[in-house]
């Protein structure tokens, strides 16, 4: 399963995605660094997607699909592009899956502008009103234009207490330095997992954004697995790059990803990743 955090608000945002992954025919771990969280950055606009639900299913891998579709020519790509092709994309596979386990959520929270949205594609949450008793065969669409402050919680939300969202809204309200920000983020994470058991991971990805569509991602926990998440930018998934980039200086390309930070959304874009050599972490350990 997985726990999602995300808070929006007009001065910033910050969303959370843990590394848990299980299987959803059986429940066994399958994996403690699983990527659910994306950066996308593009003219005008830019967000963070994550998801919970089917993280596998049979053949279907939900992280290495989401960069494949997400994927495209160097151009550029509206929100509403993006969305629809996730629903229009993820309603292929999500037929394939057995009714009674077809739970699964996409989030989107981005920046047009300095105007903050949310999205859900999902077959059974909507941003309005109470989950459906039971998930559809597809996938529908909410939204939501934010003003002041908005959540929303997914996954294993169950184990989220009111005011654990509340004091993350709070430090988002103040305007804290989003190192704090992030910080507040990835300990609730970790107390969720704490309450949770097994399907919720305490190592976490917590990222923020600002309404020019700056922002900064970075990994909370012990992750010793390795994780490039995909990072989409005008198209091009700058992930692969990375392990590349490693050989090329003479180090391990088995990394994981420490943290990244990227500009602005306007006429060029720029990401700047840290990652740690996974071999020389274990010797360190």
């Amino acid at each position: 399963m997985t726990l999602n955090v995300t808070v929006a608000s007009r001065s910033l945002s910050v969303q959370t995605s843990d590394f848990r992954l299980t299987r959803g025919d059986t429940g066994a771990i399958v994996s403690s660094s699983a990527q659910k969280q994306v950066v996308l950055h593009y003219t005008g606009w830019s967000g963070l997607l994550c998801y919970t639900g089917l993280a596998s299913w049979g053949s279907h891998d939900t992280a290495k699909w989401l960069g494949r579709i997400l994927e495209h020519l160097p151009g550029q790509r509206s929100m509403r592009d993006v969305v629809e092709r996730v629903r229009d994309e993820g309603n292929i596979w999500l037929k394939t899956v057995p009714a009674e386990h077809r739970w699964h959520t996409f989030t989107l929270m981005a920046y047009e502008g300095p105007v903050p949205h949310l999205y859900a594609i999902s077959s059974f949450q909507s941003l309005q009103g109470a989950d459906l008793a039971a998930p559809r065969e597809y996938f529908f669409i909410s939204h939501a234009r934010v003003r002041g402050i908005k959540h929303f919680v997914t996954g294993q939300s169950m184990h989220v207490e009111d005011d654990e969202v509340r004091n993350l809204k709070d430090e988002v309200a103040r305007r804290r330095d989003p190192v704090i920000i992030r910080e507040a983020a990835a300990e609730l994470n970790r107390r969720v997992a704490n309450k949770a058991g097994d399907v919720v991971s305490e190592s976490c990805i917590a990222s923020h954004m600002l309404p020019d569509g700056s922002g900064e991602a970075q990994v909370f926990g012990d992750l010793n697995d390795k994780f490039i998440p995909s990072m989409i930018i005008k198209g091009m998934n700058v992930a692969p790059y990375a392990p590349k980039a490693l050989r090329e200086a003479g180090e391990s390309s088995r990394a994981r990803l420490v943290g990244v930070t990227w500009a602005k959304n306007g006429g060029s874009a720029a990401m700047i990743m840290a990652l740690r050599p996974l071999d020389k972490h274990s010797q360190n350990k």
